[in-house]
Formats: structure tokens, sequence, C-alpha cells
């Protein structure tokens, strides 16, 4: 997507509800139909915060701290995954988890937080070809349901709070009751411009076995 014009999304979240620590982590999900038997289809997500995609339960791609600290006044980055092999036709379901991450939580050595700003928000849309030619755009917008979910408190820094009793089982599959969800609302477009990820993406290179574990008296 190389003009803001090929942007058809729009900016969304989840109303902030006037926390001045850490805010609990927004949930969204959208459920869509595809249309057919699907050739390629990709995936362009941006957020102010971090975010992390599911895609009928699956994570999609393998990165973490998406989408990178940038100066947020002026770039923000985006990513792009090929998601043909995990669309179905029939009902799908995209979902995501927002946080702090750089552009709300605490940064600096003066331990500030909102240094770009409180309100955490995602861009994305799908692109998807049918076998027979056809292309369709599923994209951000007021349609989709947002809530909280166990994930109470995430910094890039502070580590996170969560709470397991308040997990939601199946919320990123098709056929989760979300009736209960609320809408998500428009946020306000960035002036920053929207650019395609400059740098290697974070990744997890290696898993420490545990040493020990021990109960502080």
């Amino acid at each position: 997507l190389l003009r803001t014009a090929d942007w058809q999304g729009q900016w969304i979240g989840r109303p902030l509800e006037g926390q001045e620590d850490s805010q609990p982590c927004p949930y969204l999900r959208h459920e869509f139909t595809a249309k057919g038997a699907i050739r390629r289809a990709r995936i362009y997500a941006t957020s102010r915060g971090l975010f992390e995609l599911y895609l009928n339960g699956k994570r999609v791609g393998s990165d973490h701290f998406t989408p990178g600290w940038t100066d947020y006044c002026k770039r923000i980055s985006y990513f792009v995954y090929e998601v043909a092999a995990d669309l179905v036709p029939g009902q799908n379901v995209i979902g995501a988890i927002l946080a702090d991450g750089w552009f709300a939580g605490h940064l600096t050595w003066f331990h500030r937080r909102h240094l770009y700003g409180d309100q955490l928000s995602i861009l994305l849309q799908i692109e998807i070809e049918y076998g027979d030619g056809r292309r369709e755009i599923v994209a951000t917008d007021p349609k989709w349901k947002t809530s909280l979910g166990p994930l109470l408190k995430s910094d890039c820094y502070n580590g996170e709070t969560y709470d397991a009793r308040l997990e939601m089982s199946g919320w990123n599959r098709p056929g989760f009751d979300d009736s209960h969800w609320q809408n998500a609302v428009v946020i306000a477009s960035p002036k920053a411009r929207i650019v395609a990820k400059r740098n290697l993406p974070v990744r997890k290179q290696e898993e420490l076995a545990v040493v020990a574990q021990t109960e502080p008296l």
C-alpha cells in the first residue's frame, strides 16, 4: 500500500476508561464471510500501541512487539502477512489484542507515560482475491466488536498482569458469542505517514530451560 488512499480501513479502538496506570488490553474481533475459493490473501496492519493478530484462532506471523517503535508523530510502520492458507470459504474471524507499547506505555528516563498518546488503535485490512478473479477487502470499521479480557496490564518495561479467570475461550474463532461486546469506536487518523516496516522484526530466538523455582519468604 504505497499511498494513504490505498488504506480503506479506519483507525478503531476501545474508548478509554480513565486509567492513570497501564490500561487493560483491548480485544477486538470481526467475523466475515469469504465468498468462494481463495487464491491470494494478505493482511496489512499497524497500530498506535502494539498489536497481536489472530485469524481463525491461529496467531498471524511470528513477530513480537509489532509494529515497533517509531516517532509516532512522523511515521508509523505497517506489516504485511500472507494468509491465504489460513482463510476458508464461509465464516472467518480476524482478532487483535492491543497493548500500550512505546506509544502509550512507560518511557524515557523520567518514567513518563503517554509520550505519544493514550488512545490505543489499530488500522487493518485484508485483501482477498478469489479463484474466479473477484476481489474483496475486509477492513477495520465500527462494525468490529471490542471487549476487555485477561490482560489487565501490559507494559514493555513493567511487565504484564494476567488474570486467567477472565479468559475468553474461542474469542478469536468463528461462532463465539460476542453479543455482550461493544462496537469499536473510530479514532481520529494520525498526521504521521504510514510506511512499510523497514527493519527486521523482533522474533523469538531461544528459550532457556528453568534452572530452579523458588518461593520468596
